[in-house]
Protein backbone atom coordinates (compact mmCIF):
# COMPACT_ATOMS: atom_id res chain seq x y z
CA UNK A 1 0.00 0.00 0.00
CA UNK A 2 1.38 3.34 -0.64
CA UNK A 3 0.83 5.71 1.57
CA UNK A 4 -1.13 8.99 1.02
CA UNK A 5 0.80 11.99 0.64
CA UNK A 6 -0.13 15.27 2.08
CA UNK A 7 1.32 18.79 1.19
CA UNK A 8 4.14 20.41 3.22
CA UNK A 9 4.21 17.37 5.76
CA UNK A 10 4.83 14.68 3.04
CA UNK A 11 6.77 17.19 0.47
CA UNK A 12 10.24 15.35 -0.70
CA UNK A 13 9.90 12.32 1.81
CA UNK A 14 11.05 8.99 0.95
CA UNK A 15 9.20 6.05 2.22
CA UNK A 16 11.22 3.51 1.27
CA UNK A 17 11.59 0.58 -0.91
CA UNK A 18 9.36 -2.69 -0.89
CA UNK A 19 11.24 -5.58 0.48
CA UNK A 20 10.66 -9.08 -0.65
CA UNK A 21 8.84 -10.02 -3.55
CA UNK A 22 9.58 -7.52 -6.89
CA UNK A 23 6.14 -7.28 -7.70
CA UNK A 24 5.89 -5.03 -4.59
CA UNK A 25 4.31 -7.03 -2.06
CA UNK A 26 6.21 -7.73 1.55
CA UNK A 27 7.38 -5.20 4.05
CA UNK A 28 8.72 -1.58 3.57
CA UNK A 29 11.75 -1.16 4.97
CA UNK A 30 11.76 2.93 5.87
CA UNK A 31 14.98 4.94 4.25
CA UNK A 32 15.85 7.97 5.56
CA UNK A 33 13.39 11.06 5.34
CA UNK A 34 14.21 13.99 2.83
CA UNK A 35 14.69 16.65 3.48
CA UNK A 36 18.19 15.27 5.27
CA UNK A 37 20.76 17.33 6.72
CA UNK A 38 22.38 18.73 3.68
CA UNK A 39 19.18 19.68 2.12
CA UNK A 40 18.58 24.30 2.91
CA UNK A 41 15.63 25.39 3.40
CA UNK A 42 12.83 25.23 0.69
CA UNK A 43 9.66 28.24 1.11
CA UNK A 44 6.25 26.82 -0.64
CA UNK A 45 4.28 29.92 0.57
CA UNK A 46 4.53 33.67 1.96
CA UNK A 47 1.22 34.36 3.66
CA UNK A 48 -0.11 37.62 3.16
CA UNK A 49 2.08 38.31 0.42
CA UNK A 50 1.16 41.40 0.35
CA UNK A 51 2.14 44.60 2.22
CA UNK A 52 2.73 48.37 2.33
CA UNK A 53 5.99 49.42 1.89
CA UNK A 54 6.32 50.96 5.44
CA UNK A 55 6.60 47.45 6.59
CA UNK A 56 4.97 45.49 9.88
CA UNK A 57 2.82 43.58 8.61
CA UNK A 58 2.93 39.71 10.28
CA UNK A 59 4.08 37.27 7.84
CA UNK A 60 3.83 33.15 7.93
CA UNK A 61 6.53 30.91 5.65
CA UNK A 62 5.69 27.65 4.67
CA UNK A 63 8.04 25.33 3.53
CA UNK A 64 10.21 22.55 4.89
CA UNK A 65 14.14 22.65 6.37
CA UNK A 66 13.27 25.11 8.98
CA UNK A 67 15.26 23.72 11.91
CA UNK A 68 17.80 26.54 13.28
CA UNK A 69 16.68 28.98 10.49
CA UNK A 70 19.04 32.22 11.47
CA UNK A 71 17.30 34.74 9.38
CA UNK A 72 14.58 35.90 7.09
CA UNK A 73 15.19 38.56 4.43
CA UNK A 74 12.52 39.98 2.43
CA UNK A 75 15.00 41.28 -1.00
CA UNK A 76 18.08 41.31 1.07
CA UNK A 77 16.25 43.55 4.24
CA UNK A 78 16.43 41.46 7.75
CA UNK A 79 12.79 40.44 9.05
CA UNK A 80 12.35 41.25 12.86
CA UNK A 81 10.45 39.36 15.10
CA UNK A 82 11.59 36.39 13.59
CA UNK A 83 10.19 33.10 15.18
CA UNK A 84 10.68 29.23 14.21
CA UNK A 85 7.42 27.44 15.04
CA UNK A 86 8.57 24.24 13.83
CA UNK A 87 10.16 22.68 10.53
CA UNK A 88 7.96 23.46 8.87
CA UNK A 89 6.46 27.26 9.98
CA UNK A 90 8.64 30.47 10.41
CA UNK A 91 6.49 34.18 11.78
CA UNK A 92 7.82 37.29 11.04
CA UNK A 93 7.55 40.78 10.24
CA UNK A 94 8.10 42.40 6.95
CA UNK A 95 10.78 44.94 6.95
CA UNK A 96 10.15 48.51 5.39
CA UNK A 97 10.82 48.20 1.80
CA UNK A 98 9.94 50.48 -1.80
CA UNK A 99 7.07 49.39 -3.57
CA UNK A 100 7.65 46.33 -5.88
CA UNK A 101 8.10 42.52 -5.57
CA UNK A 102 10.96 40.95 -3.98
CA UNK A 103 12.19 37.42 -2.77
CA UNK A 104 12.24 35.77 0.85
CA UNK A 105 14.91 33.41 1.68
CA UNK A 106 15.38 31.57 4.60
CA UNK A 107 18.84 30.90 6.02
CA UNK A 108 19.49 28.02 8.11
CA UNK A 109 22.69 26.13 9.48
CA UNK A 110 22.29 24.17 6.13
CA UNK A 111 22.28 26.90 3.72
CA UNK A 112 20.15 29.57 2.48
CA UNK A 113 16.54 28.81 0.15
CA UNK A 114 16.81 29.08 -3.32
CA UNK A 115 15.17 32.33 -5.42
CA UNK A 116 12.27 29.98 -7.42
CA UNK A 117 11.06 30.47 -10.36
CA UNK A 118 7.37 30.73 -9.18
CA UNK A 119 5.50 33.58 -6.87
CA UNK A 120 5.72 31.26 -3.80
CA UNK A 121 8.54 32.75 -2.41
CA UNK A 122 7.48 36.66 -3.54
CA UNK A 123 6.40 39.12 -1.21
CA UNK A 124 4.58 42.36 -2.89
CA UNK A 125 5.22 45.49 -1.34
CA UNK A 126 2.29 48.12 -1.99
Amino acid sequence: MVPKLTPLRDIGRDYGVYAGSPYRSGIIAPLTPYPDKTTPPVLAAVTPNTGPAAGGTPVTISGIGFTGATAVTFGGTAATAVVVVDANTITCTAPAKAAGTYDVRVTSPTGTSTVQTGAADNYIYT
